[in-house]
């Protein structure tokens, strides 16, 4: 039985694909998925069907809402915010994968799709780790209850507090980086939190290209380079 954690594969169905053929998981294992399925990639209604596919084959796979699943289920509402998410948020890509192109998006998606981007949760709590899409604000009142923050927040790190995650380190992803980067925090003792967004969608540029999976148990991670059209 283990336990695997994967962020930000924004639209990359073929690469999502190849890792999970990797990992090899068993319905014994559990898939925490952090957000930020759609948008910027080519094919995000296929990796919500690859989801929603695990699912019905009896996998354990639990999925947390990123800022960007939040524009989808929001940016309708507004015109600016709309214009926003299509342009310089990769809307644009996620509308053309299910072939609409209309401001009323979400009645012309599959229901099953909708259904699944209202179910997301912001956080989800272990006894030996904390998962959320982006980070914590350690700077607020009540830091677990900044839901806002949970999918939005970066540079968060300098702020940490033990007594708020009870010790338990974080994962999460929202802010890209190189994969040599979480390489270094997996064989770190006493890493407070490990980013697992590895840049999978902006392949061929500085983060090249890489989906990451993080075994909560071993503290081992697969990559899985992105082999998109």
């Amino acid at each position: 039985m283990s336990r695997f954690a994967i962020s930000d594969i924004h639209g990359c169905a073929k690469t999502f694909r190849a890792l999970l053929d990797q990992l090899q998981l068993s319905s014994e294992d559990t898939l925490y998925l952090l957000g930020d399925y759609i948008d910027r990639g080519n094919d995000s209604k296929g990796v919500i069907d690859i989801i929603l596919a695990l699912r019905e084959e009896g996998m354990q796979v639990e999925c947390l809402l990123g800022n960007h699943e939040w524009l989808l289920l929001n940016a309708m509402y507004e015109t600016s915010r709309y214009e926003n998410w299509l342009q310089r948020n990769g809307g644009a890509k996620t509308l053309e994968s299910y072939g609409i192109d209309s401001e009323d998006y979400l009645s012309e998606m599959p229901e099953k799709h909708v259904k699944f981007f209202k179910s997301l949760s912001y956080i989800i709590e272990l006894d030996d780790y904390i998962l959320v899409h982006a980070g914590i604000n350690f700077r607020d009142d009540d830091p677990m209850s900044d839901y806002p923050a949970m999918i939005w927040i970066r540079d968060w790190q300098r702020y940490h507090d033990d007594k708020v995650t009870d010790g338990r380190p974080i994962v999460h992803g929202h802010t890209p980086r190189l994969s040599s980067y979480l390489q270094t925090d997996v064989t770190t003792p006493g890493t407070k939190s490990f980013n697992i967004d590895c840049g999978c969608v902006y392949n061929g540029s500085h983060f090249a290209g890489q989906l990451a999976a993080l075994n909560l148990d071993t503290k081992t991670v697969v990559f899985q380079e992105n082999i998109e059209d």
